[in-house]
């Protein structure tokens, strides 16, 4: 194996993106989003390439593993793992963008967001015929390292046109937060909210999986509309929370009596 080089590679982030969900379907969807972008990024590899995970699993966790030519350097990496994976990322995006708006533009920002929000890191190191066991121990060391190296996306200025003027705008994190991770600036709300708004940089959405009072960012906003037309109905997290209650049979006892469903939300509170 002197002639191959292992290589690591992982997309994030995973936890909060997963995890800062306001629905299931945000947390379905996270999960798919991630799996369907590793999906994409592993074709470039061949089956006898991958240790893991396996290209036949539907759902795909964050990373991979996978063998590689030892004339592999980094400059193949960046073509073919992590430019596709920022390409894949981005086409989710702006296909869910054009099933709610169709072809409408895109608000102001919402380009930025999403090209600042993945975290992409890879390791490579020669495999040198020593035990996998022990190959394995170091890449997680070294992606460790690295991961703990965090590199901050500068503010971004640009021209942007206004009636019949143009201005300078600042494409910073400022003002009204997305709901669901508190971290960019709200660019699709439910209801057009009170104060500044204006349509070069905001959208309201009219559709059922949006609340009124919310606001999401364009990340968010990915998650929470990604292939809506592929998807059935989602079970609120109240009623994941409470399914131990409502699976018991004193509470299908009291519903048949009372000829009525005790609503979750009001039990969760």
């Amino acid at each position: 194996m002197s002639d191959k080089k292992i290589l690591s590679f992982t997309i994030g982030p995973v936890q909060g993106f997963i995890s800062q969900a306001r629905k299931t379907k945000d947390s379905f969807s996270g999960s798919k989003i991630l799996s369907d972008v590793v999906n994409e990024t592993m074709k470039n590899l061949d089956e006898e390439q991958i240790i893991l995970p396996k290209k036949d699993i539907e759902s795909k966790p964050n990373r991979f593993i996978a063998l590689v030519d030892a004339n592999f350097d980094e400059k193949d990496i960046l073509e073919q793992f992590e430019n596709k994976a920022k390409l894949k990322y981005r086409q989710i995006a702006e296909a869910t963008y054009r099933y709610v708006f169709n072809n409408e533009k895109r608000p102001i920002g919402f380009d930025e967001q999403i090209m600042d929000f993945l975290n992409i890191h890879w390791v490579v190191s020669d495999y040198r015929g020593i035990d996998y066991k022990r190959v394995h121990n170091e890449l997680d060391s070294l992606m460790g390292a690295i991961k703990n190296t965090q590199m901050y996306p500068q503010i971004k200025f640009g021209n942007v046109q206004v009636g019949d003027q143009r201005a300078t705008a600042e494409f910073g994190e400022r003002g009204r937060k997305c709901t669901i991770c508190g971290e960019r600036n709200g660019i699709f709300y439910g209801q057009k909210p009170k104060g500044f708004f204006n349509p070069l940089f905001h959208r309201v959405i009219h559709n059922h999986y949006m609340s009124k009072n919310e606001g999401l960012c364009a990340v968010c906003f990915t998650k929470r509309f990604y292939e809506n037309e592929k998807t059935s109905s989602f079970p609120s997290t109240a009623e994941l929370s409470l399914m131990n209650i409502t699976s018991n049979d004193l509470y299908k006892e009291l519903n048949q009596k009372y000829n009525s469903t005790f609503s979750v939300d009001l039990l969760y509170v």
